[in-house]
């Protein structure tokens, strides 16, 4: 902390920037296949049926970077202000308590996720660092939420009536289509259908 302080803005300057821009512009191309890869070298096991990836995973880590980009611009600046007005740097805490935040949004954001095995149905929450499961024999009741104006299927939630798992489900993903259908048809649940606007 004390060389973030005392570090002259001339030595640092095209550094940040670069990294800054760079930062910037890939933040709306990088977090797909990285939330991709990364999650695919840390959770992925053939007994899953399916591993959802939910939009928040992706938009997560592009809040994250874009985060860290704006967090290390802005310690550019007001390091130049300060060294200017030939005071002493004091922003050093919140601008490393903000590189911080950044980085734990991408760390969250890798760790989102919903599965479905053969004998279970599983998530990590975004805010969560330990992982949700529920076995399907204990699964009391199945419900999906529908659009009301198109009927479009938009999830399934699973309860055991101590525990709910809700997983976004999207109808043009086959894969999804063939894991819920053959777990009704499997389990035989009565599905309950709850209409959304």
């Amino acid at each position: 902390m004390k060389f973030l302080q005392e570090v002259e803005s001339d030595r640092i300057i095209r550094f940040v920037l670069t990294t800054c821009v760079l930062l910037i512009v890939f933040s709306f191309i990088l977090p797909f296949p990285l939330v991709l890869f990364v999650q695919d070298l840390l959770y992925f096991s053939y007994d899953h049926l399916l591993f959802i990836r939910p939009r928040a995973a992706f938009s997560g880590m592009t809040y994250g970077m874009l985060l860290i980009a704006l967090t290390l611009l802005s310690f550019l600046v007001t390091k130049i202000l300060a060294e200017k007005a030939a005071k002493s740097y004091r922003w050093t805490l919140p601008h490393l308590i903000a590189l911080l935040c950044g980085l734990a949004l991408c760390v969250l954001s890798v760790n989102h996720y919903y599965f479905l095995e053969e004998g279970r149905v599983g998530e990590r929450a975004f805010f969560s660092f330990t992982e949700r499961d529920l076995s399907f024999d204990e699964v009391v009741q199945v419900s999906r939420e529908v659009a009301r104006d198109n009927y479009e299927v938009l999830s399934y939630s699973f309860d055991s009536g101590e525990l709910s798992i809700t997983i976004p489900y999207d109808s043009r993903d086959s894969d999804a289509s063939r894991a819920i259908y053959y777990l009704m048809e499997k389990y035989q649940w009565k599905v309950r259908d709850e209409f959304v606007d």
